[in-house]
Order: C-alpha cells, then sequence, then structure tokens
C-alpha cells in the first residue's frame, strides 16, 4: 500500500514526541522505507504547518479604538505602526524558519541521497556477482552440451556397429567366429561408454541382449547345419553302400 501524507505527518509527530529531529532519513526509517520525493513534499508541508500554528494570530483592532477620540488618534496610529512592525518582523521571522527548514531539509535530502547511493552500491555489487554467477552456469552448460553431444555421437557410433553385427549375424553362419570377437570388442567399447552416461549404458545393455541372441541363433544355426552335415554325411553313406551292393 502506497505512503500517504498523513503517514508521513504521523511519523514525524511521533518522531518530535519522542525527542527526536524529524528528518527526512528518520521518517523514512519509522515508515519502513517510502519514496523520497513523497516523504519530502509532505515534509515541506509538515514544517510549514508548524510555523503557521507557532505565529501570534493576526492583528486586529478593537472597536473601541476605532471609536476613541482624535485626541488618540496619533496613539493609536503609534500602536498600529508598532504592530505592523511586530507583524513584518514576525514574517520575517517566519520566512528565516522556512529558509531555515528548507536548508534543513536539503541537507537531510542529502544524507537520504547518500543512504540511498548506498543501497544502490550494494544492490550493483549483488547484480554483478550474480551476472557473474550466471555466466559461470552458462558456460558449465555449453560444456556438458558439448559432453552430451560427444556421447551422444559415441552412441549412434555404437548403435550403428550393432545393427551392422545383427545384418551379419543373421546373413552367415560361417562368419560366426569373426562376429564373436567383433562383438567381444564392441561389447568392451560400449563397456567403456556405459561408464561416462547412464543412457548410453542402457542401450549397451540392450546391444548386448540383442548380441546374446544374435549368438544363440548363431549356436542354434550352427547346431543346424553340424546336424545337416552328419545327416547328408550319413545319407551319403547309405548311398555308397547301396551302390557297392548293387
Amino acid at each position: 500500500m502506497a505512503t500517504t501524507k498523513e503517514d508521513i505527518w504521523k511519523a514525524a509527530d511521533e518522531l518530535e514526541i519522542a525527542g527526536q529531529a524529524p528528518t527526512l532519513a528518520a521518517v523514512r526509517k519509522a515508515l519502513g522505507g517510502g519514496s523520497f520525493t513523497t516523504i519530502s513534499e509532505a515534509m515541506k508541508e509538515w514544517r510549514a504547518k508548524r510555523v503557521r500554528e507557532s505565529q501570534p494570530p493576526p492583528l486586529v483592532l478593537p472597536e473601541s479604538m476605532v471609536e476613541a477620540s482624535r485626541q488618540w488618534l496619533a496613539e493609536v496610529w503609534k500602536e498600529a505602526k508598532q504592530a505592523a512592525h511586530n507583524e513584518v518582523e514576525s514574517e520575517r521571522a517566519a520566512l528565516d524558519e522556512v529558509r531555515r527548514e528548507m536548508e534543513t531539509s536539503t541537507r537531510e535530502a542529502t544524507e537520504l541521497a547518500d543512504q540511498m547511493q548506498q543501497e544502490i552500491e550494494a544492490l550493483t555489487a549483488d547484480h554483478d556477482r550474480l551476472q557473474e554467477e550466471l555466466a559461470q552456469a552458462r558456460a558449465r552448460i555449453a560444456e556438458m552440451d558439448k559432453e552430451a553431444s560427444a556421447q551422444a555421437q559415441k552412441l549412434a557410433t555404437a548403435r550403428e556397429r550393432v545393427t551392422d553385427l545383427e545384418k551379419h549375424l543373421e546373413g552367415s553362419v560361417s562368419r560366426t567366429t569373426k562376429l564373436e570377437r567383433e562383438n567381444a570388442a564392441q561389447r568392451q567399447r560400449l563397456e567403456d561408454a556405459a561408464g561416462q552416461n547412464d543412457e548410453l549404458k542402457r542401450q549397451l545393455e540392450a546391444a548386448q541382449q540383442r548380441e546374446r541372441s544374435a549368438l544363440e541363433q548363431a549356436a542354434e544355426l550352427k547346431g543346424k547345419l553340424a546336424l545337416l552335415v552328419e545327416q547328408k554325411a550319413a545319407s551319403s553313406s547309405k548311398r555308397t553302400r547301396r551302390q557297392n551292393r548293387e
């Protein structure tokens, strides 16, 4: 909620009652903050009001003097001149008081400006520190992005290699021994990469599973091939014996 003129006047009255000078800085501190411009304008009105309240009421000539005899006119005129003089002096004193108040306001404004400058410098220091931390964080993020790109490239290479291995395993049983050596080397590379990235580790485990399946299929194909060879050999042997009998 915005600070009102009445809030500022109340704070100034309370400071004065407590025996403290109601300076702009003191009023601002009592309010817990606020605009310097708003406080300064309100305090000008407050000081002018105090000056008016301290002045005597304007001179009003009593009716008896107006009705007095002419012989007292000179004396009345003298008293009126003296009263006017006193009023002029009172106005001059009031102007001096206003001038002193303005000087006080200027001094207080300078003090408040110094205080606000210190706050601004503290905020600037915090801003610079945060900017430095932000720059360090951005540099770290860039480094992590670079590392992630390298890991992604390694993962893509590993995936391509695993795909090639799977195709070779499916396409030719005669290449099983070679594929086993390549798969062993590939598993070692994938295991090394797994220590750097959890995602790459999961991909490695999936590749290993596919490799085991491929090896099992290769072993199964080798068994079937051996069985076919045995069957073919047995069939050839039978055919030879039959031809010999004939």
